[in-house]
């Protein structure tokens, strides 16, 4: 009877194992923003990238950030996206999936006006390899200013 137990036991515990990586496939794609520091007349550049990814086939996204502090001047990739730095539209579309966990593009702002600046993501649209839409999370980023200081010629970082 006791080796029955003990049987049962190591059977269960196995499939833990067996079940748990499987979970752990299945999280939720996330679409990031990071977070940069920089002072009043300086730039940053923050990375917007995807972890859990399932396939992106094509996206449409949106930066979201206030225009009178922060100024988008350069939208750059290794995947050839299409930017508009006067509205923060990013597209891709191109026959290549792109697979596993990347940064998609980063995205870089000369700060207009001091203080903490957040920058979202919109994502407007975003296909699998399959081309269905899927939502993934979105966590926002942005400059922060705490540790980007000036005194007169002099920057602390």
């Amino acid at each position: 009877m006791k080796k029955l137990i003990a049987l049962l036991f190591v059977v269960a515990m196995l499939s833990v194992l067996v079940v748990m990586p499987a979970m752990a496939a299945n999280e939720a794609p996330a679409i990031t923003v990071s977070s940069a520091a920089a002072g009043e007349g300086q730039t940053a550049t923050l990375n917007i990238a995807v972890e859990n990814n399932p396939g992106i086939f094509s996206f449409t996204m949106e930066l979201m950030y206030d225009d009178t502090s922060l100024e988008l001047i350069a939208v750059n990739s290794d995947i050839n996206v299409l930017a508009n730095l006067e509205n923060g539209k990013v597209n891709y579309t191109q026959p290549k999936t792109l697979e596993g966990d990347m940064v998609l593009f980063t995205a870089t702002f000369k700060v207009l006006q001091a203080g903490d600046h957040e920058v979202k993501v919109d994502v407007i649209t975003i296909r699998d390899a399959e081309q269905k839409e899927f939502t993934p999370e979105v966590n926002d980023g942005g400059i922060d200013e705490s540790c980007a200081h000036k005194w007169g010629k002099y920057v602390v970082t």
